[in-house]
């Protein structure tokens, strides 16, 4: 076969020979089509805790993104975030590097949970007399819850124990106790603290609210009566006649109470 692609063949026992002419052989090689180069999208990048050894989790999270920006290619990324993606139909493929796949995931601020302040509870300005601080009378309890609600306004409710400790709701739902001894104080003499008379009531077991604020004022006219009665005892000159003249002016007092609740309780049986 010469340079030009002629081939000569010869026959070894006769010593002919023939050509046979290039054009029968050889054609011009048709050129081959250009390889379109793959350029790859970049997907936004995927936070992971370590850049240099991604897990499996993080390497399937990169590859979904990679796949999603470039449809139809072959993705495999490496253990670093490099992703390499491939064109199938040509085989021509590009590397998308870590730097502009991956970053480091952004520490969590820790948050500090807010504790609500609760209400401050106030004591009553003033302690509600009693005569047995170890088991108070629905009358004594009636009026310490009183004394509470004004230094509380804003109170939901308030309970008052046999002893007189207080419990106290607020709107935020909060609770808070009063102890005993800074609602109630036993009576003394000089306090006027007498037993009020008797308030007929519907159900003796079973008191209503009305029933209780009818038991207070009668218990707070009583005290109130005596009170006065000493002080108007304690006023008068010192004439050398002084115990008759308390003893006087009390028994005005209690026969004024007298006739004065008297008449309360007609009304009430009569309104009945």
């Amino acid at each position: 076969v010469d340079d030009k692609g002629n081939a000569t063949v010869t026959d070894p026992t006769t010593g002919s020979s023939a050509t046979i002419p290039s054009s029968d052989l050889v054609e011009k090689a048709k050129e081959a089509t250009p390889v379109t180069p793959v350029t790859p999208v970049t997907p936004a990048k995927t936070e992971v805790k370590d850049s240099e050894h991604l897990t499996d989790k993080e390497k399937e999270a990169v590859k979904d993104k990679v796949e999603k920006a470039n449809p139809g290619k072959n993705v495999t990324v490496d253990d670093k975030g490099n992703a390499t993606v491939t064109d199938p139909t040509t085989g021509s493929s590009a590397t998308i590097p870590s730097s502009d796949l991956v970053e480091k995931a952004k520490e969590e601020t820790p948050v500090t949970p807010v504790t609500p302040a609760k209400t401050e509870v106030k004591d009553p300005e003033a302690k509600t007399p009693v005569k047995d601080p170890a088991n108070l009378t629905d009358a004594e309890k009636a009026k310490v819850a009183e004394e509470v609600k004004k230094s509380n306004p804003t109170a939901t409710d308030v309970k008052v124990g046999k002893d007189g400790t207080t419990t106290v709701s607020f709107p935020d739902g909060s609770t808070a106790v009063i102890p005993a001894d800074k609602a109630v104080a036993k009576a003394n003499d000089s306090e006027g603290v007498q037993d009020p008379s008797a308030t007929a009531v519907k159900d003796p077991s079973n008191l209503t609210d009305a029933d209780k604020a009818k038991a207070a004022s009668n218990g707070s006219q009583a005290t109130s009566a005596q009170a006065n009665a000493r002080k108007v005892a304690k006023e008068l000159p010192n004439t050398g006649t002084a115990d008759s003249t308390v003893a006087m002016v009390a028994a005005a007092a209690s026969a004024l109470l007298g006739l004065g609740l008297a008449g309360r309780r007609r009304k009430e049986d009569e309104e009945a």
